[in-house]
């Protein structure tokens, strides 16, 4: 099973989120926008996992989250990914003032590692991906589409926890199943 570790959404978010991708779908037809309710914060991206190990990764949450209080993170601004070339991926930025968030992954990181998931090699890019572009040619019109609304708000929203999801493929776009939630000491 493809699992993944991840920040939920308030709803409010999700609802500014959904307002953003209808302005922009008209302009953006060919790009795979990702539902709703499929929008999160990845933190860590385990692959594969053997459904045996779902326990002790929860165990090993369970005891990160005991040790963390909750924080606010900002969604501010648009961007696409790679920042040249042909557009792959449009994103809405994560601000973490206090490096919180930064801290949170880094020890997910860290925990996780001798449970055998590798530490990930790049820097760690807080972001929500909103859509998916398998279209190179629509790359120009997606950059201009992108900067044009690119001082988006969606405000900030506190962080409570993190939850393990199994993600499964599907021709309609990746299906979230949560395995798990893990509450921050208050």
């Amino acid at each position: 099973m493809r699992c993944f570790i991840a920040v939920d959404l308030d709803e409010s978010i999700r609802r500014d989120l959904n307002r953003l991708i209808d302005r922009l779908r008209p302009s953006c037809p060919k790009v795979q926008w990702v539902r709703p309710e499929n929008l999160h914060l990845t933190i860590k991206f385990l692959g594969e996992v053997a459904p045996a190990k779902i326990a002790s990764i929860a165990a090993t949450l369970d005891q990160l989250c005991s040790q963390c209080r909750p924080f606010d993170i900002q969604l501010r601004g648009l961007g696409v990914f790679p920042p040249a070339g042909p557009v792959r991926v449009i994103w809405v930025g994560v601000e973490d003032e206090n490096g919180r968030l930064l801290a949170i992954q880094r020890q997910c990181e860290a925990v996780l590692e001798p449970l055998g998931y590798p530490r990930e090699r790049r820097p760690y890019s807080a972001h929500l991906t909103l859509a998916r572009n398998k279209s190179t040619a629509a790359s120009g019109p997606l950059r201009r589409t992108v900067e044009e609304a690119s001082e988006f708000s969606a405000g900030s929203q506190s962080v409570h926890g993190l939850t393990l999801y199994e993600s499964t493929l599907s021709p309609g776009g990746s299906i979230y199943q949560i395995l798990s939630r893990h509450r921050f000491a208050s």
